[in-house]
């Protein structure tokens, strides 16, 4: 050919000898050059990046664990997702040296995961793993008997959730408002009623968390009022009367919850039947009048709205 350049692509690696030929007209050779050529394999940057993981519950995250061969060194990496029925992605790592990045997706979906490496020259390899996410978030559905109590009393934390993985098990904590320390009612276990007594008339804090069994956790907070101990104020008009006339129980409390109620009965001090003067009522007055010259046991009762009750007796003696 009267071209002066060539172009030869070995087809294995080795060392090679080119004969270059000069050729006249008679087609003679006229010279002869030859030179040795050595193809070497070429270091591909190859990326080797995986994920933790193809299918996750919902609430959950994957790792991107990056990381690449060949090429010129000094990798660095970049991590995109997207789901796998939308176009835009999103950004979980731009190019960084970090090579452990978390994914945590928003959708029980399909999702697509295009993971980057670039060498210090520039070249860039990418790979496109794929994951989805299964189920719903986990929900902690969890409540409390009462968010007002009296001292001494207790409350139950019941608890309960939705979502998630598989099977859960549950943890109680409470401690009291002003302080920092969380005093374990149950740690994680299966049962899901647990009883809390606290032990003083403040506010308290309570954490109920639930834990499914691919290790999610979801928390819910409740303030809980304890107030002072029920109390029975109650007093009477007197404690020895004639026969004919009547008495005054005064019926009064102090403490326990909300609102309340009250009942007075009263008996022959040598007999076991009561009779009731007034069966529960918001009625703090009574007038009770004896039917006979002797001694008299009353009994007052006072409720409050949680259904705890304090009773008081007196002795009355009718002359």
């Amino acid at each position: 050919s009267t071209s002066n350049t060539f172009t030869w692509t070995p087809s294995k690696t080795g060392t090679y000898t080119i004969a270059v030929n000069g050729v006249d007209s008679k087609s003679n050779i006229t010279a002869t050059t030859k030179v040795t050529v050595t193809s070497t394999p070429v270091n591909e940057l190859k990326n080797t990046s995986t994920l933790s993981a193809t299918t996750i519950p919902y609430g959950n995250t994957v790792t991107a664990k990056c990381a690449a061969s060949g090429g010129s060194g000094g990798y660095t990496y970049a991590v995109y997702y997207k789901q796998k029925a939308q176009t835009k992605w999103t950004t979980a790592q731009d190019f960084k040296t970090n090579t452990t990045v978390s994914i945590k997706p928003g959708k029980a979906t399909s999702y697509d995961v295009c993971i980057k490496v670039k060498d210090s020259a520039g070249t860039v390899a990418k790979i496109y793993p794929t994951f989805t996410v299964t189920g719903t978030a986990l929900t902690n559905t969890s409540k409390l008997s009462s968010t007002t109590i009296s001292y001494g009393n207790s409350l139950t934390a019941q608890c309960s959730a939705k979502g998630g993985t598989g099977s859960y098990t549950y943890a109680v904590f409470y401690k009291q408002k002003a302080q920092s320390i969380w005093t374990t009612a149950q740690d994680y276990q299966a049962n899901a009623t647990v009883s809390v007594k606290p032990g003083k008339a403040t506010t308290y804090d309570i954490c109920i968390k639930v834990k499914d069994s691919a290790g999610t956790v979801s928390k819910v907070y409740f303030d809980v009022t304890v107030n002072k101990a029920l109390a029975n104020t109650s007093t009477l008009s007197a404690a020895t009367i004639s026969y004919g006339s009547s008495l005054t129980a005064k019926c009064s409390a102090t403490g326990g919850t909300g609102s309340y109620t009250y009942a007075v009965f009263y008996k022959q001090e040598a007999q076991s039947i009561w009779t009731t003067a007034q069966d529960y009522s918001t009625n703090k007055t009574v007038s009770v009048k004896p039917g006979k010259k002797t001694s008299y046991n009353l009994c007052i009762k006072v409720k409050d709205s949680s259904g705890t009750v304090s009773k008081k007796y007196f002795n009355v003696t009718v002359k």
